[in-house]
């Protein structure tokens, strides 16, 4: 790999950086948008960084649990914690099992700034 090719592949959390301090107190954004944003290498890439932030206390992150059947959303949980693989959804009146990826999602928290 080429120090042009490492640097821009390292480049992507300069990006998020910059749309993190960009996004205002109590906005939220989902890991799909930021990897598509920051143009990170994966999703993957981003959600290491993105739980790395949040461990460190820079951003607030949680996993939102939607309702397999009718998208609502159900409960956060925080980056720190696994959601469980079955949850009551009170949508649907009944316990459903979650799918990673399609029932689960990362979504970052803009951060309340000191005056």
């Amino acid at each position: 790999m080429t120090m042009d090719a490492a640097a821009n592949r390292e480049g992507w959390k300069e990006n998020l950086t910059q749309i993190l301090n960009g996004l205002p107190d109590g906005q939220e954004i989902e890991l799909a948008r930021l990897v598509v944003r920051a143009n990170s290498p994966s999703s993957d890439d981003m959600t290491a960084e993105i739980l790395a932030r949040a461990a460190r206390g820079d951003i607030s992150a949680v996993y939102r649990v939607y309702s397999p059947e009718t998208r609502w959303p159900l409960q956060d949980f925080p980056s720190d914690t696994t959601p469980p693989s079955e949850i009551y959804d009170d949508t649907f009146g009944e316990t459903v099992r979650l799918t990673a990826g399609r029932d689960v999602e990362l979504i970052v928290r803009g951060a309340a700034r000191q005056p």
